[in-house]
């Protein structure tokens, strides 16, 4: 941070540096449960991911936010802003996550388009 100060007159110091060394950082217990809820959250999404249930584009957006979520998570300096913005995007692949059309259905489908 830079200071100066002004007195009554208008007579104004020159500016100085001081350093903040004493800012908080995360609490443990916060952090911990971030990491942990991450950590159980990239569990869901891989086995969501490996049912074979949901389509291949969706598929592959979660897997592309877990990896992202995993990398966050194995950062050693992660803060609990950065693993829960981590948690709320996973989350948001998730959400977003279209399950595959039966083969029967897929084939009616593609016949009704066919005929159109």
């Amino acid at each position: 941070f830079k200071f100066k100060s002004t007195d009554l007159y208008g007579n104004e110091s020159p500016a100085v540096d001081y350093v903040v060394t004493n800012i908080k950082a995360d609490d443990p217990a916060q952090l911990q449960a971030a990491k942990q809820a991450l950590t159980n959250l990239i569990a869901s999404a891989k086995m969501l991911s490996a049912s074979g249930k949901y389509d291949d584009a969706t598929t592959t957006a979660l897997a592309a936010a877990t990896q992202k979520a995993q990398t966050a998570l194995d950062q050693t300096n992660a803060s609990v802003d950065s693993l829960t913005g981590a948690n709320r995007d996973l989350q948001t692949a998730i959400n977003q996550l279209a399950a595959k059309l039966p083969a029967d259905k897929k084939t009616s489908l593609l016949n009704q388009l066919q005929s159109v």
